[in-house]
């Protein structure tokens, strides 16, 4: 078991990375996965597993929303490279990780680092609206 965290946490990118060049993988060949939804982590309840963690895909939209209802201020997550959130609710806490523009740069720097072919992007029309920005400065060459 682990504890709540990151759709794509940046030091986990970055070892997933340097494992598939230690195999022998070209650099040329790898195109990194960029998520552009954010994970709420909350408490859920079955009659079959009984009390549990549970986690949900959420579009910047939703994110604004529940930080917003929980009046939830997002911090910096060093090991996640990300920002995260979290609040009471009803005695319990629930967890924001939060993919955003910010996030997004450090996985392009693992991109640059590494000279990778390029990126993925997982799930579009959930993103920051500032990473499409973060693209064009970072990645489009002119």
């Amino acid at each position: 078991r682990t504890p709540p965290g990151p759709v794509a946490g940046i030091e986990w990118v970055e070892k997933v990375v340097k494992y598939l060049l230690s195999e022998g993988i070209a650099p040329q060949k790898i195109s990194m996965g960029v998520p552009t939804y954010s994970v709420h982590w909350f408490a859920d309840y079955t009659e079959e597993r009984g009390g549990f963690s549970n986690g949900r895909q959420v579009g910047y939209d939703r994110v604004q929303h529940l930080l917003g209802k929980f009046d939830a201020i997002p911090q910096w997550h060093e090991k996640g490279g990300c920002h995260y959130a979290f609040w009471d609710n009803g005695g319990v806490y629930e967890y924001l990780f939060i993919e955003d523009a910010e996030s997004l740069k450090l996985k392009l720097g693992i991109l640059e680092k590494y000279h990778l072919r390029g990126i993925s992007v997982w799930v579009l029309g959930r993103e920051d609206p500032r990473f499409w920005e973060v693209l064009r400065k970072r990645v489009v060459k002119k």
